[in-house]
């Protein structure tokens, strides 16, 4: 973070200026947030302020590229209504972590992925985030679902 910059804009447009987005929880109520950094620090500061009980919608994104969840990779799917999905096969939430610990034995990447419906509670991904930290599983991704353009099969 470039503090200068941040001082500079904060005097500019008349507001306050933070350096660690997970200090402003202990300033100001939040409703919602608006992650706006690099890619690679979407899913650490989502996760962060999900765990701060800040309600977090996973986005849809406009500039991502399909890519087959069968390519030995671990997804954990979590619909609205808490039905859960490993690797697309429905598991029973008691037979979850099993499920995936055996598929992780089964793949090159020590990764689980978790993607989360538009109206998933974000408490049921909280709660599964910390069931997998609970059992070692520290390295946890976000997938978010592609927005299509108007025009380009969807009229959003």
């Amino acid at each position: 973070v470039d503090e200068n910059r941040a001082r500079e804009l904060a005097e500019e447009f008349d507001c306050e200026w933070h350096t660690d987005a997970l200090t402003l929880r202990d300033t100001f109520s939040i409703d919602a947030a608006t992650i706006a950094t690099p890619t690679p620090m979407h899913a650490p500061l989502a996760i962060a302020l999900m765990q701060q009980g800040v309600d977090v919608r996973l986005p849809q994104a406009a500039n991502t590229v399909d890519k087959p969840e069968t390519q030995g990779q671990t997804v954990l799917s979590i619909t609205a209504d808490r039905r859960f999905y490993v690797n697309s096969v429905q598991v029973a939430e008691s037979e979850m972590l099993n499920r995936i610990q055996g598929a992780l034995e089964e793949t090159r990447e020590r990764i689980v992925l978790i993607k989360g419906d538009e109206d998933a509670p974000y408490g049921s991904i909280m709660t599964v985030m910390d069931e997998l930290r609970r059992v070692g599983i520290e390295d946890v991704g976000l997938i978010v679902d592609r927005r299509l353009r108007a025009g380009i099969g969807g009229d959003q």
